[in-house]
């Protein structure tokens, strides 16, 4: 059975907002949000990563409870991404995580496992 897709009303949606305070789109589930990572502008993406920020990590992990997906979004932060290489790290936040052997442990870099 797959899982239920939770929505959540405006007062707890993310808003995908610009530098200059406009609104690029409004999610307000798992659903919308990947949608909207793939069309909104660059510019959106950057500014909710910007200096001490990480607005998508803090709203799924706290209002969707997505915490896997919220961890792997910390760890792009890290790289310090920006335009398409931004926003093809985050999307790759949401691909299942590869299960893998210890004793064949491949040591593939951080950059390399989320930029590819």
């Amino acid at each position: 059975m797959p899982a239920r897709l939770v929505s959540v009303g405006d007062e707890q949606a993310f808003w995908f907002k610009d530098w200059d305070g406009s609104v690029d789109f409004v999610a307000h589930n798992i659903k919308e949000f990947k949608k909207a990572l793939k069309s909104v502008p660059e510019s959106s993406l950057e500014f909710h990563m910007r200096e001490d920020k990480n607005d998508f990590s803090v709203w799924l992990s706290s209002v969707l409870q997505q915490e896997n997906v919220a961890e792997r979004m910390q760890a792009v932060k890290a790289l310090n991404l920006k335009g398409n290489d931004l926003r093809e790290a985050l999307l790759k936040c949401f691909r299942p995580a590869r299960r893998v052997r210890k004793k064949h442990h491949n040591s593939k870099s951080l950059r390399e496992a989320i930029v590819g």
